[in-house]
């Protein structure tokens, strides 16, 4: 990544259990003029934030097919 100029945006894939994409995460706002540092510290953190949902996601996806498969 030390070689992007001019990055004003990022996304990241947010995932069902079944591991299709359902939505992505959008980080807007940079002017283009961010250090490496600062743009691996924003990935990083909306990586996190994805992981986050993924899970969040899987755990209500199989909660759902638990209740309508009868426990």
């Amino acid at each position: 990544m030390e070689n992007l100029i001019d990055v004003t945006s990022m996304h990241v894939p947010v995932r069902d259990a079944t591991g299709q994409v359902v939505l992505a995460l959008h980080l807007i706002g940079f002017t283009g003029h961010e250090t490496p540092g600062r743009l691996h510290a924003c990935l990083d953190r909306l990586r996190s934030g994805g992981r986050s949902a993924d899970a969040l996601l899987s755990r209500s996806t199989r909660a759902r097919e638990s209740l309508v498969n009868g426990g």
